[in-house]
């Protein structure tokens, strides 16, 4: 049936392809040619749809295409290359069901010599499916009755001497064709690319030899390669003097001849992998994708190898392997049943394993355009199995940050949830180094705009603040509380090793807290690098970015901020303690804390107040700053160290205020114990704030360098007595809410905290109010009275607890 309205379709089409003809002859219709041409191209490429799909369906109307081949059909350059190259694709797949009579036709049309015109006249699109026509053609009539009626191998064979000869003509003429003249540059783009279509689809009953290749060492552009002359071209040497031609033209200077080389060496990869084997070895594929390479030769590179990839996997799926096993006497049968008969299939993958450090690198290009191709290379590889989805999950994660290049992120987006639902603990055990390298790819990208942020910028100022996660989190962890819980430890472990002793050398929290903080992991390297040891401060933009993070993840239930803040008290009630007494044990020789040491941080101390000051440059408190015995670049490491918990603290907060969650409900939440319906939940602000990650002062001074005291600005020396009173303010605050001082005081910024409510919740199902009705406790008999002061009684229960939340 399905076939029966195929043939319909495609004979209607045909119909309105003669009845446009018609009424185009006759200078009839619509006068404008563009409208014209596009109805055209658009018949013709809805026949290649059918084509591609049963070529049996459009074998009958072969007498209808045979005259577009001619390439006069009154359109632009651009159109007529479309209509051809469609054409071409419909001959090749029609090529294995021509009969006698259909051969006899095509002679009469001189269909061979019509190709061989579109190879020479019109571009790189429509001459590569000329060519693969006239080599589809050959192999199925290479007998010798139908060589002396249709010559399509001498035929092919002839254009690839004549375009082989030209390269060897002008192949010392110049260094670099982009200042030479247009025609001989356009030539040598269409040799290159019409001698790389001829390798790619010649005939595979022609095996040659894949060790004589010059590629066993490194080539040199300089040096010269042994070319035959192009009368001693055969079938049996064409693809290895073909790959000497593309490998000396590929070390030109000028991009589009290079592209155009690596574009033919691709084809005589598809065809035979060996060589590309043999071109990983000489430094080949290495070169074309280094920084060094000019990214449209990177670009270039890139698609060349989607497309390997991409038809190996055509041709194994098709069965044409199969197809050529079975073909192959030499093959034997124990062979065949261990699968060991085609041992090319995983030659490209391996080779391109080789370079995924590379390919993730390319990720992070400035050029969009490389961006994207490298992404579908490696989401080939991913379903191919050809490379590592541990290692690939960060850069994704990363690309979530692409928010200039929306085809970029929502690709990016796809293989991460294809790659959620295959491994779902794979996600939540590499968010912490996809936010590491989100940050690194937001610092290579807005390297010009100096601006590194997780939020996504909204052209509606209506809309929500929006986390560059929040697509992932939603389809693939808040479904699960297992994931989302570890996703949060995950992005706090990096804040986990602020304020304990050590870690501005680099060194790794102690057990004690790593216990204290749900076994969280420290974000500090073991391995140490060389020369000065690391400072805290090199971490605190990311700290700034993961914290932003964690503010506007799309939470669908209160249980969400609740962990956060839990997990947050802890890590301040342990690690801002000790910061604290290494504030007080640094700062008292210089008369800012007690001298016994009794700083509990229940008062303002001197160094606060002068925060305070609005001229800081009349107060006197600072002079001990300028004392040549200060140890300036370890106060500015605890003040980093002090931002970062700071950062938490303003976290925890942000989400008592945004998401409108009391103290007490916050200490009363323990994770461990059954989430209650009531946490299920969440309130919403009609608009969601922006968090402030903005740390003051950073990046006022190279943490790098050795700063004297006396030549410190007092600007400087001023943001950081800022970060250390906000801290202490902050950890004063945590105390109170601790030690339970304030959990029934009024606020005194309640204006600022107080948020417009949505009118519904996150979480809730379309139409519910939120809590179910709590169930009566005994059953109603025959004849109760369902308006009864009992039943009333429950209602007005179930309401006031509906407006709790």
């Amino acid at each position: 049936v399905v076939e029966s309205h195929c043939i319909n379709i495609v004979n209607a089409i045909f119909e309105e392809l003669l009845a446009f003809e018609d009424i185009r002859s006759l200078g009839q219709g619509d006068a404008n040619s563009v409208t014209q041409a596009k109805r055209l191209v658009a018949l013709i490429s809805t026949a290649g749809v059918f084509c591609e799909a049963s070529p049996q369906t459009v074998l009958h109307h072969l007498d209808t295409l045979l005259p577009y081949l001619k390439g006069d059909n009154h359109v632009s350059n651009t159109d007529e290359s479309i209509i051809l190259k469609v054409v071409c694709q419909m001959m090749t797949k029609m090529a294995s069901l021509l009969t006698e009579s259909d051969i006899q036709r095509l002679c009469q049309n001189k269909i061979a010599d019509d190709l061989c015109n579109i190879a020479y006249k019109f571009g790189i699109v429509a001459s590569g499916a000329a060519v693969e026509a006239l080599s589809s053609l050959s192999r199925q009539y290479n007998s010798e009755a139908n060589i002396k009626t249709f010559p399509a191998r001498e035929k092919l064979l002839k254009l690839s001497t004549i375009f082989y000869g030209y390269l060897l003509k002008v192949k010392d003429t110049s260094d670099d064709f982009s200042g030479s003249k247009s025609g001989v540059k356009n030539n040598v783009q269409r040799a290159l690319t019409v001698l790389g279509a001829v390798c790619r689809h010649r005939d595979k009953e022609i095996e040659t030899s894949d060790v004589a290749i010059s590629c066993g060492e490194q080539f040199d552009p300089n040096s010269d390669i042994n070319l035959i002359d192009p009368h001693s071209l055969t079938w049996l040497n064409l693809s290895d003097s073909c790959f000497d031609v593309f490998v000396f033209f590929l070390c030109k200077k000028d991009p589009s001849t290079k592209c155009a080389a690596l574009r033919a060496c691709s084809g005589i990869f598809i065809a035979r992998p060996r060589i590309m084997l043999a071109a990983e070895r000489s430094g080949i594929i290495a070169q074309v994708m280094s920084d060094q390479s000019h990214p449209q030769v990177q670009h270039e590179a890139l698609r060349c190898w989607c497309e390997i990839l991409m038809s190996e996997e055509k041709r194994l799926e098709s069965g044409e392997a199969k197809k050529k096993m079975e073909k192959n006497q030499e093959i034997s049968l124990s062979k065949k049943i261990s699968g060991d008969q085609d041992s090319d299939a995983s030659l490209v993958g391996s080779v391109l394993n080789q370079h995924s450090t590379r390919l993730f690198q390319l990720t992070s290009s400035v050029h969009p355009k490389i961006r994207l191709v490298t992404l579908d290379l490696i989401g080939i590889l991913l379903r191919q199995g050809l490379i590592n989805p541990m290692e690939t999950v960060p850069f994704l994660l990363a690309l979530q940050g692409d928010v200039d290049v929306p085809a970029v992120r929502n690709l990016a987006l796809n293989l991460l949830i294809m790659e959620g639902d295959k491994r779902p603990d794979m996600l939540r055990q590499r968010v912490r180094a996809g936010v590491r390298q989100a940050f690194t790819f937001q610092r290579i990208i807005n390297k010009e705009k100096n601006v590194i942020t997780a939020i996504v910028d909204s052209e509606s100022e209506n809309r929500d603040v929006e986390c560059i996660f929040s697509a992932i989190y939603k389809r693939s962890l808040s479904t699960s509380k297992v994931q989302k819980q570890g996703l949060f430890r995950s992005l706090l472990s990096l804040f986990a090793s602020a304020g304990i002793e050590g870690s501005e050398d680099g060194d790794t929290c102690t057990n004690e807290v790593l216990n204290s903080l749900q076994k969280l992991h420290s974000p500090i390297s073991k391995v140490k690098p060389k020369g000065k040891k690391p400072c805290y401060s090199k971490q605190l933009p990311m700290l700034s970015y993961a914290s932003q993070i964690l503010a506007h993840l799309p939470y669908d239930s209160s249980t969400d901020p609740l962990f956060i803040i839990y997990h947050i008290s802890g890590l301040t009630s342990l690690n801002g303690a000790q910061l604290l007494d290494r504030f007080t044990s640094f700062l008292r020789p210089y008369g800012v804390s007690d001298e016994d040491g009794n700083d509990d941080n229940t008062n303002e101390d001197k160094m606060e107040l002068v925060a305070k000051e609005k001229n800081p440059n009349d107060s006197t408190s600072l002079s001990f700053m300028d004392d040549e015995n200060f140890d300036l670049s370890k106060f500015k490491d605890l003040c980093a160290q002090a931002s970062a918990i700071t950062l938490t603290l303003r976290l925890s907060q942000f989400l008592k205020r945004v998401f409108a969650l009391d103290e007490v409900k916050c200490m009363e939440y323990i994770p461990t114990e059954k989430e209650k319906i009531s946490d299920k939940h969440i309130s919403l602000p009609d608009k969601m704030p922006l968090f402030n990650n903005h740390v003051e002062g950073h990046g006022s001074c190279d943490q790098n360098s050795k700063v004297e005291s006396q030549n410190c600005s007092v600007k400087i020396k001023f943001s950081l007595i800022k970060q250390y009173a906000e801290f202490r303010r902050m950890m004063r605050i945590a105390s109170e809410v601790d030690s339970g001082r304030v959990l029934n005081q009024p606020d005194e910024n309640k204006n600022e905290a107080r948020l417009k409510r949505r009118s519904g919740f996150r979480g809730m199902k379309k139409g519910s109010r939120g809590r179910g009705r709590p169930k009566s406790s005994k059953k109603r008999k025959k004849g109760d009275d369902w308006n009864s002061d009992a039943d009333d009684s429950d209602v007005d229960d179930f309401d006031l607890m509906d407006a709790d939340y």
